[in-house]
């Protein structure tokens, strides 16, 4: 009975907790995105009407998977890694992972909707409105099954370790998606009580003076001279200044300081020098308001399908042991060449999606992929018959050849004159360049790390750090040339699917 409750509660817990995100966006969605300048009602029987649909495909898969194939408890003997003997370990278990798999299928298709409607409505700016907050929990959520999801099916651990990771996890997450939903509505609470505040106090001071007879508002003429000032009867009263010039100047380098060090931190992230230009932004508004939902979807769900697919497909192929050679070894050679033929066709693809004004017909594509495959695959079979099999970091060794090769049938294919009057196409050598550069330096990086051990492997791993950012550097000043043209933005309405 426990192993079939298990289940049940943590899917019903999830749908619950998450689902609740989900229609907090999707009401924020239909109120103020859907329909604009309309009055939307969203009632509480609608909120409960959508709800009720993701507790619906819950219970339509426990109902399946219970009457088909009912977890068990199992017991597992094992050699005890503290004392001689052995140790009984249960676990509930089904003898099909199928229904497992539909239920994370489903979870995962809750999760991105709500990733999905959070994200369109992050920018709703209304009082006491906590669209930015919510998507901050639904990302809080995605961390959270990123990291629970390999540790439960992936890693081997204690019941012990297990249950404190869960639990930690599921705290921390619940805590911070409590206080993402709370606090921001304490705050501008605060805010609004404060600036009321000071509207009541500013009436109070106003009515005071009002109240105040002909002889108590007798005219000062008050004359600044350092801190001191002279009434007209002769009088002189000390007056304080506002505040200390030495205090002012440390403040203002402290404050000068932390911007500088704010400035370089920004310029070492990539993701913060990126910017949409207005072709694209106009390009991006007019996908998110004119592509329907089941669109996006399905171009989420099914992108994914085609190289799925592919590396099945790859995987049905026999392989022989490589200690016979490769000559026996067809499955081998079969497989990677229709790896390296998708690989030469991603690239020419990408190439041409880069260079706009570069049209590649079918028959060039296939042109450059084939020979390309061809007289890499000469190359790989010389090296094997000579040295040996398989080789060693493979495409390390021999990744420059295939680049060269394919660059040349480009060439030879397109013409020269054709890439040379081809806008953007130095950005897209030296985006080329980098890559290759990244392929070597991180191999360079992996062999001293093996070499190295125990501090020096730790010092090596802050040297990582320093050697990202240089790349990411790199990359985005091998792109920052790259410029939109304005008659591009039909072109780029479907921008996240090209992404």
């Amino acid at each position: 009975m426990l192993c079939g409750i298990r289940p049940i509660l943590v899917c019903m817990g999830f749908t619950t907790i998450f689902g609740a995100l989900v229609m907090k966006s999707l009401r924020v969605y239909r109120v103020f995105m859907k329909s604009a300048m309309k009055r939307v009602k969203v009632t509480l029987l609608t909120i409960l009407k959508f709800l009720a649909i993701f507790y619906v495909g819950d219970i339509i898969i426990f109902i399946g998977w219970y009457a088909a194939d009912f977890p068990e408890p199992t017991i597992t003997t094992e050699e005890a890694s503290e004392f001689r003997g052995t140790v009984d370990k249960i676990s509930c278990s089904s003898s099909s992972f199928i229904f497992t798999a539909l239920l994370i299928f489903w979870k995962t298709i809750l999760l991105v909707l709500g990733l999905y409607l959070s994200f369109l409505i992050r920018n709703v700016s209304v009082d006491f409105q906590e669209s930015p907050w919510i998507f901050g929990s639904v990302v809080v959520v995605l961390v959270g099954c990123v990291l629970v999801m390999p540790m439960s099916y992936l890693v081997q651990m204690r019941a012990v370790t297990y249950y404190v990771f869960l639990a930690s996890t599921l705290l921390i997450c619940t805590m911070l998606i409590m206080g993402l939903m709370l606090v921001p509505k304490l705050f501008r609470l605060k805010e609004v009580g404060t600036v009321s505040g000071s509207s009541k106090s500013v009436v109070s001071v106003r009515s005071r003076h009002s109240l105040l007879s002909s002889k108590s508002r007798s005219v000062l003429n008050v004359n600044n001279v350092g801190n001191a000032t002279e009434t007209r009867d002769g009088r002189k009263l000390q007056v304080k200044p506002a505040y200390n010039v030495e205090t002012t100047t440390n403040n203002n380098s402290t404050h000068k300081l932390l911007n500088r060090t704010y400035g370089i931190w920004r310029r070492i992230h990539v993701s913060h020098r990126g910017a949409y230009t207005a072709g694209r932004a106009r390009a991006l508004e007019h996908y998110c308001q004119s592509t329907p939902l089941a669109r996006v979807l399905a171009v989420c769900f099914l992108t994914p399908l085609p190289i799925l697919c592919f590396v099945l497909a790859m995987e049905l192929l026999p392989l022989n042991s490589p200690s016979e050679g490769w000559r026996t070894n067809s499955g081998w050679i079969v497989r990677y060449v229709f790896v390296f033929n998708l690989l030469s066709l991603s690239c020419l693809q990408q190439v041409s999606s880069f260079l706009s004004t570069l049209n590649v017909t079918l028959g060039q594509g296939l042109a450059i992929a084939w020979i390309t495959v061809s007289c890499y695959f000469v190359v790989l079979l010389t090296i094997m018959a000579v040295w040996v099999f398989p080789i060693p970091f493979v495409f390390e060794l021999t990744g420059g050849v295939f680049g060269a090769v394919f660059m040349g049938c480009v060439v030879m294919i397109l013409g020269r004159q054709t890439i040379a009057k081809t806008p953007q196409a130095r950005v897209l050598y030296n985006v080329s360049a980098v890559e290759a550069a990244m392929c070597f330096v991180y191999l360079v990086f992996s062999a001293v790390y093996h070499v190295l051990n125990g501090f020096q492997q730790l010092a090596l791993i802050l040297v990582l750090y320093v050697l990202k950012v240089f790349t990411r550097l790199s990359m985005a000043n091998a792109c920052c040339s790259s410029t939109d043209e304005e008659a591009r933005i039909q072109s780029l309405a479907r921008l996240p699917e090209r992404v």
